[in-house]
C-alpha cells in the first residue's frame, strides 16, 4: 500500500514547503492538494494548481497531485494546459485529479453556477474526454484521477479514470469499491486497472486531538489499533491511503504525521 499526505493549505507557504520537505524525507509517496478557495474562517487558501507547481519545482522526489481540481471552476482545455505544464515541471510526477465540484457555498460566493450532480457529472465526463485528448496529442502520460461517489460520478470513473479516491473508512471504502466494480464491468473494464485510494484523518492516541471532529473518516488509537485499521483498508481494496492531520491539535500535527509514517506505515 502507498501512503500519502493531503496537504494543509491553510499554512503560509514557507511552512507548507517545510512540511512537504519533511513528508518527502519521511517517506510519504505523494503530496495531494485540495481545490478549495476559502477556509472555515473565510481566509483564502493556497491554490492547488499554483501550489502544485511550486512544490513540484522545489520538492524533488514525491508525486504531486490535485485531490481534486473542480471542473466547474475551469474550462477543460485550461485544466489540460495546467496538467501538461505540471507534468513537465515535475518530470512526470504529477497526477491530475479532477472532480465535479463539491462545495455549493464556494460556488455561490464566487458567482459560479452549481447545477445538480447529474449535470455536473455530464460536464465532468466531457472534460475528462477533452483533457485525455489534449494530453494524448501532446504525448504526455499524465495519470487521471477522478474523485467522488454517487452513481453519475462512478460512471465517469469507470469510463475514464486511472485512479479513484474517496473520503472513507474501511467499510465505506469496501462498499463504494464494490459499486465501482459493477460499473467497470458494465463498460468492459477491470477495476484492477484503477488504483483505488481512501482519505482519512489520523488521531494518534498519545497526542492531543480536537473534540467533535466533523471529518468523514478518522483513524484513531495507538500503533496496534492503527495498523489493524490499515489492514482493513487493504482488505477493502485500497491501494493508497491518504492521511491528513486536521483532527490533531495544531502544535502536534507534524509529530502525528511523522509518528504515523514511522510507527504505522513502516517508513
Amino acid at each position: 500500500m502507498r501512503f500519502s499526505w493531503l496537504a494543509e493549505q491553510r499554512l503560509p507557504w514557507p511552512e507548507l514547503l517545510a512540511q512537504a520537505t519533511t513528508m518527502e524525507r519521511t517517506g510519504y509517496d505523494t503530496i495531494w492538494l485540495s481545490d478549495h478557495v476559502f477556509a472555515e474562517d473565510g481566509s483564502w487558501l493556497l491554490d492547488c494548481l499554483t501550489t502544485a507547481g511550486a512544490l513540484g519545482a522545489t520538492v524533488p522526489r514525491v508525486g504531486i497531485g490535485t485531490l481534486v481540481a473542480a471542473d466547474t471552476f475551469r474550462h477543460a482545455p485550461l485544466i489540460a494546459q495546467a496538467a501538461l505544464s505540471l507534468h513537465r515541471i515535475t518530470g512526470g510526477r504529477f497526477v491530475l485529479g479532477v472532480g465535479a465540484g463539491g462545495s455549493r457555498e464556494e460556488h455561490e460566493a464566487l458567482g459560479i453556477p452549481f447545477p445538480p450532480i447529474a449535470e455536473r457529472a455530464e460536464r465532468l465526463e466531457e472534460a475528462c474526454a477533452a483533457i485525455r485528448g489534449i494530453l494524448r496529442v501532446q504525448g504526455a502520460k499524465v495519470p487521471l484521477l477522478v474523485g467522488g461517489i454517487g452513481r453519475h460520478v462512478l460512471d465517469v470513473v469507470a469510463r475514464h479514470a486511472d485512479r479513484w479516491t474517496v473520503w472513507a473508512d474501511p467499510d465505506v471504502a469496501a462498499r463504494q469499491r464494490s459499486r465501482l466494480d459493477k460499473r467497470c464491468r458494465a463498460v468492459g473494464r477491470n477495476i484492477a486497472d484503477i488504483r483505488c485510494g481512501a482519505i482519512t484523518m489520523i488521531a494518534p492516541a498519545h497526542l492531543s486531538v480536537l473534540p467533535d471532529s466533523p471529518w468523514e473518516a478518522v483513524m484513531a488509537g495507538d500503533r496496534a489499533a492503527m495498523r489493524e485499521q490499515v489492514a482493513r483498508y487493504a482488505e477493502a481494496g485500497v491501494d493508497e491511503l491518504i492521511v491528513c492531520e486536521y483532527a490533531v491539535a495544531p502544535e502536534s500535527r507534524a509529530e502525528a504525521l511523522q509518528w504515523f509514517a514511522e510507527r504505522v506505515a513502516g517508513r
